[in-house]
This record gives C-alpha cells, structure tokens and sequence, in this order.
C-alpha cells in the first residue's frame, strides 16, 4: 500500500508539473523534445493508464493516430511492451524521430500520410514560437489551434505566433485493413472526421479508443458512437476508475484545465469488465 501511495503521489507531481511546462512555449518545445527519451517519466498523458485495463495481452494492434514525435507510441509500450504498434502521422517533418522510435522498441512500424474520411489534399499548419515549431498543435483548423494556445499560453506568446504550412494526403485508415485492438487519436479537431474514416474498421474489430475531447466535436460524438454500439467514459488515474461520459463535464474541464481531455469509446460488450463509478 506505501509503494502503491508513492507511485500516486509521483503522478500527482509529473502532471501538476506538466501544466505548468505547457504554459511557456520555451518550455513545451523543450519537453516535447527531451520527455520521449526520459523513459521513466512515460506515460506522458494521464489518461494513457486506463489502457492498463484493455492492453491485457499481445494480440491485436495498438493504432497511433495522430502520432507526432512517437512520444505516444512509447508511452502504450512501457505499458504493453510486446504489443504491435503502428503510428500515423501527417506531418512529415516528424520521420526521423519515428525512424528512431522503430530501432528502439520493437513491433512498432509507422506510415506519413493524413486520416481522413475521404481521399483529399489538405493544408496542415503548425504553430511556431519566435522560429520553434509546437508540433503537438499542428492542424489543418487554425482557428481551432489559436483556441487550443489560448488555453495554455500567455496572450503576449500567442502575438508572436507563426506558421509554417504542409500540404498532406489525405486518405480514410479503413483503407490499410488493419486489425486494431486499441485506438488513440490525437489530430487536433479532425478526431471525428477520422473516426469516420475508420467506421468498417470499427465495426469489425471493436478496439477500444481514446480521443481528445473538444467542445466542437459536440453531440456529433454520441450519435456516432451509439450507431455502434459504443459507451463513452472519463478516466481518472488517481482512482484509476472510468466514469460515465457527459458533454457537459468534459466541456467544464476542458474550460478549467489546460491538460488534455481524452475520454474513451469502449464497446458495449466491454463496458461491464472495467472499474466505473457512478455518474
């Protein structure tokens, strides 16, 4: 029970620590650099212990979407270690740091296109401050990105915002035929979009999924999670428990904290198995 309470308070730290990193542009490039190699300091994201729940064993696929740096690709194996791991990027400034991330875990291969729900070409753009990129904000919606600094950085920082553009193509992932287990989405407001891109797959591999939650996303999320089948939850690592999803609780979180909010689409037939609370 002591070690359990020290690793608790370890995590209280890392993550009260990261709100105050991702505040300074300086600071979150910097982090977003170094933390992937500080393998002790992964999971990055509060949210990633919930896959200890569904990642019980090495069978299916971990689909990283929304990859980055790779930064999430390592944080899901120092939780499964074996388990197959492909990463999607867009942005093809990030090949190399997914280069290194396949020499050093193994099962773990990677594509540089965009998800979609159709085949397109699309302008993506990523925020730079005073010449570093904050690639962790890169999206094709710069209205939605200058909402996402707005939560994090100082108005005097969002002044000295600028962007670099990449045209991406674009393509829906129900086209790779992959047989995913667990899904993470991170594409900057697009996470619907992509979701529909991936409906078949869905459909017939029922892989548990986490996303980033937005306000715009709004009840377009339920509607189509419940076409298939799908409950929605919160999760919280310090009770390491899953609550009921509500669009109004998460929109009040995402308001009042600057850390992301990733609920999980869990299939119907799954729910029963995991620790909840009452809503």
């Amino acid at each position: 029970m002591r070690f359990k309470g020290m690793i608790s308070i370890l995590q209280r730290m890392k993550f009260f620590l990261s709100q105050i990193v991702i505040g300074n542009p300086l600071t979150l490039y910097l982090a977003w650099i170094i933390v992937p190699r500080l393998t002790f300091l992964l999971p990055h994201d509060r949210a990633f212990y919930g896959f200890r729940h569904f990642a019980k064993d090495a069978k299916g696929v971990f689909l990283d979407i929304g990859a980055n740096n790779g930064i999430s690709s390592r944080s899901l194996h120092k939780i499964r270690p074996d388990m197959k791991i492909v990463a999607i990027e867009a942005n093809p400034m990030h090949e190399p740091n997914l280069r290194a991330v396949g020499n050093a875990i193994p099962n773990f291969t990677y594509h540089i296109m965009g998800a979609g729900n159709t085949e397109t070409r699309l302008t993506f753009y990523t925020p730079k401050y005073r010449g570093l990129p904050l690639h962790a904000n890169t999206s094709t919606n710069i209205e939605y990105i200058e909402k996402a600094l707005a939560r994090i950085l100082s108005e005097g920082a969002r002044k000295k915002i600028e962007y670099d553009t990449h045209e991406i193509d674009v393509k829906p992932l129900d086209q790779l035929e992959l047989d995913p287990s667990i899904i993470k989405i991170d594409t900057e407001g697009f996470d619907l979009i992509v979701l529909e891109g991936l409906s078949e797959t869905l459909k017939k591999h029922r892989p548990v999924i986490m996303f980033e939650y937005n306000p715009e996303l709004g009840s377009g999320l339920n509607t189509f999670f419940d076409g298939l089948s799908y409950d929605l939850f919160l999760y919280d690592h310090l009770k390491d428990t899953f609550e009921p999803f509500s669009l109004g609780d998460a929109t009040d979180l995402w308001k009042d904290e600057t850390l992301n909010i990733n609920p999980f689409a869990v299939p119907n037939e799954l729910s029963s198995s995991i620790p909840t609370v009452a809503h």
